[in-house]
């Protein structure tokens, strides 16, 4: 399954467009989850203390972890409307070990596309992901890879918004995109 990229600040698929979507059709259902963050149990170990420091990773253990997380969604009947991941997709941060980050990316990608076509993925963005403090490049870097950092969608009547909450935690190399931050045009 392609992973759904939200550009212009919306999902642009017909079944997630807002005027799609403006009455409650039926109850479904979503799977949310959180920090895949490809190469996390390798370099932070059990406490933060114990794990393997950069540039030193592997993430064969998240890996498997997301294979069977595939599986299981796979498995579920009926399937779920989506599932949509609220960031840390890959551990190495983006002004770090690009080298190592692009070959995160690459696998979490891969292992996902595993997903049955009837389950759309959305990824969030968090702290691993744009950076602590984010720059221009990251936010690129990140929209490159999975599309806007932010933005909103609809399904059966049910609106989300999606936030780049990095931009509260320090925006200040990117005040220009924090004062444009929210503005959706529904």
């Amino acid at each position: 399954m392609p992973f759904l990229r939200a550009s212009d600040r919306i999902l642009k698929e017909e079944k997630f467009r807002v005027e799609n979507n403006k009455e409650w059709e039926e109850p479904f259902f979503f799977i949310q989850g959180a920090d895949t963050q490809y190469g996390l149990m390798y370099n932070w170990g059990t406490n933060g203390e114990d794990g393997i420091k950069y540039p030193a990773s592997n993430w064969d253990q998240e890996i498997e972890l997301s294979r069977l997380a595939v599986k299981k969604m796979n498995e579920m009947r009926p399937r779920p409307a989506f599932f949509i991941v609220c960031g840390d997709l890959v551990d190495a941060f983006p002004d770090k070990y690009p080298d190592i980050r692009a070959s995160q990316v690459r696998d979490l990608k891969a292992e996902f596309a595993n997903l049955d076509p009837e389950i759309p993925m959305i990824c969030l963005c968090g702290n691993h992901d744009v950076g602590n403090s984010p720059t221009h490049q990251t936010i690129a870097e990140y929209r490159s890879n999975f599309g806007d950092d932010y933005f909103y969608f609809s399904f059966k009547g049910v609106f989300f918004i999606v936030l780049n909450s990095q931009f509260y935690e320090d925006s200040s190399n990117v005040q220009d995109l924090f004062q444009g931050f929210g503005v959706c045009e529904v």
